[in-house]
């Protein structure tokens, strides 16, 4: 039977499925942890919790007690929405001091990054954003939070590319399993490693960096760190493995960078940087128990 298959031109899937039925048909004892095996194969619905419980009502107002996630959920939003600028009127018992203007910026970028991180790993990403106060002497008045986002799209557009991303990736994992390249029985660091080398050779670096869309990088085949981590978070999550964007920057560049922080079977963290693995050739950014000395995290992992 399995020889048969084969010569059909069945996939190791679809051949797993029809020997399970054989399995079936004569009471094998191994029937039942091939089926569970192979239901957790069998279809990867896109990850879309982060989108569906997002905060229907982001902030407006804000005083003392707003926090960077409280701002990182009103970037998500506007994003989401497609709306490039949002100005924030002072509120409530316990307003900033005029003095206090920067702390507030610093505040509101540190809740941008949250946000950049959280849209990198939703399959969506920022370019920058730009934050403004203005204060009446005493007390800061309004904030203005602002974005370039050079491609805004309505909500059913961005939710339409994310599922693209994921039936992509999806896709991408059944066939690096057919080809016998990735495994249920492999370790979390030879998965890592597979598809470190497949988005590698996936993606150029786009030099113009025009191309932070892990959507457009697909098509284009070229992208920015956004898009390489996108692509690569959303593989590995699929694959089973615990994985985060994380925002920093990088010696001798002033420029916002953005990699991957991932989580081992014993519960410790390796980093992975496909981007500066790609224009380099090397496989010394795949799984790093220590994060690389020209590597600077704005927030922990």
């Amino acid at each position: 039977r399995g020889e048969s298959l084969a010569a059909a031109g069945l996939g190791e899937y679809e051949r797993a499925l029809a020997l399970l039925g054989v399995l079936e048909e004569i009471g094998s004892p191994d029937a039942g942890e091939t089926r569970e095996a192979l239901l957790k194969q069998e279809h990867i619905e896109p990850d879309l919790s982060w989108y569906e419980n997002r905060s229907a009502a982001p902030i407006d107002r804000f005083d003392r007690s707003v926090t960077a996630g409280d701002l990182a959920e009103t970037f998500c939003a506007m994003f989401l929405s497609g709306e490039t600028e949002r100005k924030l009127a002072a509120g409530g018992d316990d307003p900033f001091d005029a003095s206090e203007s920067q702390t507030l910026v610093d505040l509101a970028l540190a809740g941008y990054e949250m946000a950049k991180e959280a849209m990198c790993e939703y399959g969506a990403v920022y370019e920058e954003a730009r934050v403004t106060v203005w204060d009446n002497g005493s007390t800061v008045t309004r904030m203005r939070l602002a974005t370039n986002d050079n491609n805004p799209c309505s909500d059913d557009e961005l939710r339409a590319h994310v599922e693209q991303l994921h039936a992509y990736c999806e896709r991408t994992l059944r066939e690096l399993n057919d080809a016998l390249r990735i495994g249920a029985s492999m370790t979390r660091a030879q998965k890592a490693r597979v598809l470190y080398e497949y988005v590698c050779e996936l993606l150029d670096y786009d030099e113009a960096h025009r191309t932070h869309d892990p959507y457009i990088a697909l098509q284009s085949r070229t992208g920015v760190c956004e898009s390489y981590v996108s692509i690569y978070h959303c593989l590995c999550e699929m694959a089973g493995i615990p994985s985060r964007a994380q925002v920093g920057d990088v010696l001798g560049s002033d420029e916002t960078h953005i990699w991957s922080v991932q989580t081992a079977e014993d519960g410790s963290l390796r980093y992975t940087d496909c981007t500066w693995g790609d224009a380099k050739s090397t496989s010394a950014y795949c799984w790093s128990d220590t994060l690389w000395s020209t590597h600077r995290p704005h927030r922990p992992a």
